[in-house]
């Protein structure tokens, strides 16, 4: 599931892999939270959604994730 999301970051269709980095994330992937998390942060194809970002990254920490729980201070 993450490596189709990641595919779509490469022919630049960041909505379809924001979508499949979430629902990774919903299946508690910490990966897909950061990885989604970042999408939402930073894209410059799609809105940037800096709270729901911060909701992933919280999430990514709460399953684990070092890096979810740096980037949500």
């Amino acid at each position: 599931m993450i490596s189709d999301a990641y595919a779509e970051v490469e022919k630049g269709n960041h909505q379809k892999a924001r979508e499949i980095f979430s629902k990774a994330c919903e299946n508690k992937n910490s990966d897909g939270c950061i990885r989604a998390a970042f999408i939402h942060n930073t894209s410059k194809k799609i809105p940037i959604d800096k709270v729901k970002a911060q909701e992933l990254f919280k999430k990514a920490c709460t399953l684990g994730n070092s890096l979810g729980c740096e980037m949500n201070k």
